[in-house]
Formats: structure tokens, C-alpha cells, sequence
């Protein structure tokens, strides 16, 4: 093959940007045909045009649903208000396009909302039954915000100079109610309160408990401080447990004594403080490397124990009377309860990513609930009683892959932005990442025929659809690392043309990998209602694993039940967010829908970079899920 040089390479850049493309899903019409007839009509649907979901809250009976443009840059689009039952749409909100706009509450009495520019916040209180604006008002840099809904109050934490004010703000008209400024070191991290009822504690250079209502002080200890970068102190039944230097503390609530305090060994750092009926568990980096977990009696702080483990412990802890269960990303821990020596380990998944955990306890059995895995083990031997693990819609759509990729491809910016950096050519990165899925994919292959010999069919499906997602993916990395190839080509002669056109469309990657990140991280908290777990998976619809047909695995906790739903063709990372509501069997799923006579292409746009682009609109759409019986 004959070199090209650099005039040809713009002939092949510019012929790329301004070609047109039509984009279509990637499912046989058959099987769209087949999936449409067997599956329930979906109650209604809202055509979204070529949107993504970057948040959905339920608000009674209706649904906040925040958009962005399916566009480079994933530009805010709207907040909309759909009814549940009709999916009449109440009201839009637009979004102004050049802010960051979130949602901080959303409740039946208000629903409010956070705009940021310029490191300056402006809150809106939002009126859920009109969408009309109540209040607006801009209270400078924001830290942290804390809605109080019952108590009608917003809590800001905002720095000022050498000292970091805790303003409130009334919910219903937006005016300062009070403000209570405390002087700190301008070096010194900005640490969370706690609320409970009328009452907040503060933690910024001592320990105050102060009225929602005025910011009247009930009491203050300017004797205690918890370390910067420290646990988050905790609050319950009365007391307040933190942590200060070498000594963990338990304070009385109401009047601010301390009840008792006592020293840590062993521990570098405290991370996590977690409290259980009877005991205090303190997590945290051990001296000499590796995590430690240290438990203490709730009622006069005495220590038990303290044992180390490898792994960073991040789930919840669940005590039994012969057993206490915690769990990193990938194992669940069993410990002596009286002693803290390991009783048992069990691997469960292969993410070395600190997704968090989840685990249940039911009658005979501890139930394990990660990202990609749902698993039950028997509470008398350990023995494991199911496990269910559920293929990702995008081989890249998890924490585990962008964990992986996000700081790779910061790296990779940064080398490009800089002519003198020596690095990795960017061609050399995908060209490993593509020989990395295809090893990936190779070793799966291989593990679905060990399965299918030992009989495990359906264990054998799951895997060659893994398989199946890495070869794509090695596919598409390769076809990436020709394209960087003619780039890096010519990059010495038209650096400054080339070179700003690859740092806009690095970034735009980079944009989309955080979105997903953070939409993962945010659909957990509505990813387990009930006994039932849900995920968003690549599921089968004929038997066998059809490739990009995005769908829901809900799982039994109890039984290990599972039940697949298909919703869509998988399409540009639609069907990240769904909210099922298991009364009604009912799923809110972002997607295109099965229904192939249903599917609105939406005009042709001019992408910042890229070619122009034809996309079919997305949905949300109210369909029937199966839950497992």
C-alpha cells in the first residue's frame, strides 16, 4: 500500500467531515418484526427526537425526565414533566445551553434546580404542578447543597474568603433565612453537615448543633474538630459518631457530651464509619499498606477487634449471630463476629472498580448485589446458592470500562496537546486496545465451550455474548487506529489544524465517557425496589444472544429469579436510565422502541466535528416488563 502524504492526507480528513451518513440500529428487520409481535404494546410513548436522558425522578405520579442533545457536546436540552399514566407531558422546562443545570429535589410541593457558570450557582424553586418559576436567586460558589423539604429549607455550604458560611435558604420564596459563617485556614477542605428534623450539625472547625428554623446555637464543642479528608461523621440514635487524630468519638446529640472516646490503632486513615444496632465498624488504609476493618461496642466504644484485608471493603455491613458479611468490589468477606478472623471469601466478580455494593440479607442466605452480578451465598457454609450476571448494552457503558478508559484518554490529550510530550502514539493506543478486546474476546470464546461442555447452557449464552461485544469492540477499535494512523501521519507538517481537531473530538469522547459515568452511578440509587434488582443488559430475544438489542434483567433477591425484557435495539448508548415501577410491571425505558414502524429518523445536523449525521429519534416509552415469577 502506497504511503500517503500530507495533501492527501486533508483530502481524506476533509472527505470524512463532510461526508453525509445515515445511521441506522444494528438489528435484523426479522428479528424487530418478531420481537414487536410477541411482546405487550407499550402503554404510550414520548418522542424525545435524537435526546439523552441525564436524569429521571419520579414526583408522585408523574416523572422528571432532564434531556441533553444527542450531539457532540451533549448540550443541556430540557426538563420535562410526564405523567405516568398518560404520558401526557405536563410541562418543559428549557435549559439554558451554555450552564450546567441539575436537579437537587424533586418532591410533590417543589422541584428545585441548580444553574452554574463561572463557578457561581443560581438555585430556582420550580412550581411541580405548572413548571412556572417561583424564586430565583444566585448565591455565588456552592460547595455543597443540602434541601430539607419537610423543614422548607435549602442549606448551602459556600467559602468566603478564610471562612466557610452555612446559609439557609426558605424553599418556598428563596430568601436568607440565616447565615453562620465560621473562620477556617484557607487551606482547609469544606466538611459536610447533618440534619435530622430541626436540628443540623456542623463539623467546620468544631462541632455545633444549630436550628433549621434561625441558626440559633443549641450547643458547641470548639474542642473537637474532625480531620480534613476523614470519614463523614454519622448520626443516629441520639448520638454522633466521628473520628478526630487517632481517637474515634461518640457524642451525645442532644446535648453535645462526650458519652465516650476511644483510640484507633493500626489505621493510617478512617474512611468509613458504619453503625449497627450494637456496634460501630470503622473502615480505613492500615498502617504498613493495605485496608483495615476495626469494630467497636456502640455502648462504651471498648474495641473487638481489627483485621486487615487486601481489598478495600465499600458495601454496607450485615451482622448475623454468626457471621458478619462486608464486600469489596469483587468478594464478599464472611468474619468471626467475635474475634474478626475471615470465616469465608468468596469471589463474585472480576472489576477491580469501586462500584458499590450492595448486600441483603433474607433467612438463609446474603445476597450480593454489584454492577454486573447478582449472587446469594448460604448463611450456614458459604455454599453459593445462584448467581446472575447480566452483559452490559455497551462493552464500554460500564464503571469498570471507564474507570479504565477516562484517565487513558486524559493522558492521551494531554501527550497530544503537547508537541514536546513523549508518549504513546494515539494510533499505538487503539491498536493495543483493539488486541485487548480481541484477547478479551478469545478468552471468552474459550470459557463458553468449557461451559457448554459441563453442560451449562445458559451460563455458555451469556458469555458468547460477551464475546461477541469484544470482537465488536476490537473491530472498531482497529478501524480507530487506521484513522489515528494517517492523522499522526501528517501531524509534523499541519499540526495546528490537525492536532486542534483531534483535541475537540478527544474531548468529546472524554465528555461522553463522564456523562455515562455519572449516569451509572446515579440509576443505582433506583435500582432496587423491593426484593427485585434491575439492570439495563444486552439480552437474548430468540434464544441465542442477538447482538445490540438493549433490554432489562430483573432479578429475584430472594430466589435468584430472573426474568429478560427487551425494550430496543441498542442505539448510541439508549437505554442507560430505566425506572421500573414493579407494582404496575411497568418499566420507563429511554429507547427507540421494537416497533420498527415506529422509529422517526430526525433531520440531518451539522455536528461541531464529525460527519453530518442522520439519527433516529429516541423515546421514552411506558412498556410491560416481565418480573420473574
Amino acid at each position: 500500500m502506497r504511503a500517503l502524504g500530507p495533501a492527501a492526507l486533508l483530502v481524506v480528513l476533509a472527505g470524512s467531515l463532510g461526508a453525509q451518513q445515515r445511521i441506522v440500529p444494528d438489528i435484523p428487520a426479522e428479528v424487530a418484526h418478531a420481537l414487536t409481535a410477541r411482546e405487550k404494546p407499550s402503554r404510550w410513548r414520548v418522542a424525545l427526537a435524537a435526546a439523552h436522558v441525564d436524569d429521571i425522578r419520579p414526583v408522585g405520579r408523574k416523572l422528571l425526565v432532564g434531556l441533553r442533545e444527542d450531539q457532540q457536546g451533549l448540550r443541556p436540552r430540557e426538563f420535562t414533566l410526564v405523567d405516568r399514566d398518560s404520558g401526557r407531558v405536563e410541562w418543559r422546562w428549557p435549559r439554558p445551553r451554555d450552564l450546567r443545570s441539575e436537579v437537587v429535589a424533586a418532591a410533590p410541593g417543589v422541584l428545585l434546580l441548580e444553574e452554574t457558570k463561572r463557578q457561581t450557582s443560581t438555585f430556582l424553586g420550580v412550581d411541580p404542578a405548572t413548571g412556572a418559576e417561583r424564586w430565583r436567586v444566585s448565591v455565588g460558589e456552592v460547595a455543597r447543597s443540602y434541601p430539607l423539604i419537610e423543614q422548607d429549607r435549602l442549606l448551602l455550604q459556600r467559602r468566603d474568603g478564610d471562612r466557610v458560611e452555612l446559609v439557609a435558604l426558605n424553599l418556598s420564596t428563596g430568601l436568607t433565612t440565616w447565615t453562620r459563617p465560621t473562620r477556617v485556614p484557607r487551606d482547609s477542605a469544606i466538611l459536610g453537615v447533618l440534619a435530622e428534623g430541626e436540628a443540623v450539625w456542623t463539623f467546620q472547625g468544631r462541632v455545633e448543633r444549630l436550628s433549621t428554623g434561625d441558626g440559633s446555637v443549641a450547643w458547641a464543642r470548639p474542642d473537637i474538630r474532625p480531620d480534613d479528608g476523614g470519614p463523614t461523621p454519622q448520626l443516629a440514635d441520639g448520638e454522633l459518631l466521628l473520628v478526630q487524630g487517632t481517637h474515634l468519638l461518640a457524642l451525645s446529640a442532644g446535648t453535645g457530651e462526650t458519652r465516650w472516646q476511644t483510640p484507633v490503632p493500626g489505621l493510617r486513615r478512617a474512611t468509613n464509619i458504619f453503625l449497627t444496632e450494637s456496634r460501630v465498624y470503622l473502615r480505613g488504609e492500615a498502617e504498613g499498606g493495605g485496608f483495615a476493618l476495626c469494630a467497636f461496642a456502640r455502648a462504651d466504644g471498648r474495641m473487638l477487634w481489627r483485621t486487615l484485608t487486601g481489598e478495600p471493603l465499600i458495601s454496607n455491613i450485615v451482622e448475623t449471630p454468626d457471621r458478619t458479611f462486608a464486600a469489596s468490589s469483587a468478594t464478599l468477606f464472611g468474619f468471626d463476629p467475635a474475634s474478626g478472623r475471615f470465616q469465608m471469601t468468596r469471589k463474585v466478580a472480576t472489576t477491580g472498580r469501586l462500584f458499590p455494593v450492595h448486600l441483603r440479607l433474607y433467612a438463609d442466605r446474603i445476597v450480593y448485589v454489584g454492577e454486573l452480578a447478582v449472587a446469594a451465598y448460604a448463611l450456614a457454609d458459604g455454599s453459593q446458592l445462584y448467581f446472575q450476571g447480566i452483559t452490559p448494552i455497551d462493552q464500554e457503558a460500564t464503571l469498570n470500562g471507564l474507570d479504565a478508559a477516562i484517565p487513558r484518554l486524559r493522558e492521551a490529550m494531554a501527550s497530544l496537546g503537547n508537541p514536546r510530550a513523549q508518549g504513546t502514539p494515539l494510533s499505538a493506543f487503539a491498536s493495543a486496545e483493539a488486541q485487548r478486546y480481541q484477547d478479551m474476546s478469545g478468552a471468552l470464546w474459550r470459557q463458553a465451550g468449557s461451559q457448554r461442555a459441563l453442560g451449562d447452557r445458559a451460563g455458555a449464552q451469556l458469555t458468547e455474548a460477551r464475546a461477541q461485544q469484544a470482537s465488536e469492540s476490537s473491530r472498531n477499535m482497529s478501524r480507530h487506529a487506521l484513522t489515528m494512523a494517517l492523522t499522526e501521519l501528517g501531524a509534523s507538517l499541519f499540526q495546528a489544524i490537525v492536532l486542534d481537531r483531534q483535541l475537540k473530538s478527544y474531548q468529546v469522547i472524554l465528555d461522553r465517557q463522564e456523562f455515562l459515568r455519572r449516569s451509572i452511578l446515579a440509576a443505582t440509587q433506583l435500582a432496587e425496589v423491593g426484593d427485585y434488582v434491575y439492570r439495563p443488559a444486552s439480552v437474548s430475544a430468540d434464544g441465542g444472544p442477538i447482538k445490540s438489542l438493549t433490554g432489562l434483567v430483573v432479578v429475584d433477591l430472594p430466589t435468584g429469579r430472573r426474568s429478560e425484557t427487551p425494550l430496543s435495539p441498542h442505539y448510541r448508548v439508549y437505554g442507560l436510565w430505566n425506572y421500573l415501577d414493579a407494582e404496575e410491571g411497568l418499566v420507563f425505558h429511554h429507547g427507540i422502541g421494537l416497533d420498527e414502524a415506529a422509529w422517526e429518523y430526525t433531520p440531518e445536523h451539522s455536528a461541531e466535528i464529525g460527519p453530518k449525521v442522520q439519527t433516529v429519534g429516541a423515546f421514552l416509552i411506558a412498556a410491560p416488563v416481565h418480573l420473574p415469577r
